[in-house]
């Protein structure tokens, strides 16, 4: 909506993924990938707040340094990192996730990597409604996957790990796809930065997740008795 926002945010979610980072090592080190999402989010709203900065001085081009972090962010390692941090932790479904991960992998290379290529060709980024919008240009990926499909394929490959989870991250999975019908329904012209934002605050919700954790106990090995 603004630097002030994007600024704003980074300042709460990143406070929030340290302490998710300090529970999850002191409870579940296998969630540890999972803890850091409110962090990783803040950087990216502080990436945001620097494309903010440049569109309000008049300076911002498709090769920002800024842009392409927060698009490295919302393309590539969003649809790799939920399928990964929920791996780690969960056995259900472990298979299908790890081809999630996969698809994300490839999806991710196919909509940011030619970004870094040719950006001025790829990429216009403008101010509408008070929203960035970042709009894309006939990425090869698209003459394959029609840009309207590649979103819910997208989609699928964040929501779906956490179908997989216990019913806590299964309504975060929810409320994060109801985020992005709203982003699309509402916000379209914006669809991007306004789901990225959305998501990051609901990412909020991993703090009181981790708080509430309890710390995993290791049984002592029984020996063999004598006797």
């Amino acid at each position: 909506m603004s630097a002030e926002a994007s600024f704003g945010a980074a300042a709460v979610l990143m406070p929030v993924g340290l302490s998710c980072v300090r529970e999850a090592v002191r409870k579940e080190p296998a969630k540890l990938a999972l803890a850091a999402i409110p962090l990783i989010f803040g950087v990216q709203q502080a990436c945001e707040g620097f494309v903010w900065l440049e569109l309000n001085r008049g300076a911002s081009r498709p090769d920002s340094p800024a842009a392409l972090a927060y698009l490295f962010f919302a393309f590539w390692l969003w649809p790799a990192w939920i399928p990964f941090s929920v791996a780690l932790f969960e056995r259900r479904g472990r298979p299908f996730v790890l081809l999630l991960l996969l698809l994300g992998i490839g999806v991710g290379a196919g909509l940011w990597l030619p970004l870094i290529f040719e950006p001025e060709r790829l990429l216009v980024i403008e101010v509408i409604r008070h929203s960035i919008h970042y709009q894309l240009g006939d990425l090869p990926i698209f003459r394959v996957v029609p840009e309207m499909v590649l979103r819910g394929i997208y989609l699928a490959i964040i929501i779906l790990p956490f179908a997989f989870s216990d019913r806590r991250l299964q309504g975060f999975g929810a409320a994060v796809l109801a985020s992005s019908l709203v982003s699309q329904i509402a916000f379209g012209y914006a669809f991007f930065s306004i789901w990225c934002l959305f998501a990051a605050l609901l990412s909020l919700y991993l703090g009181v997740y981790f708080a509430r954790l309890p710390r995993r106990t290791v049984r002592p090995e029984v020996g063999p008795t004598a006797g």
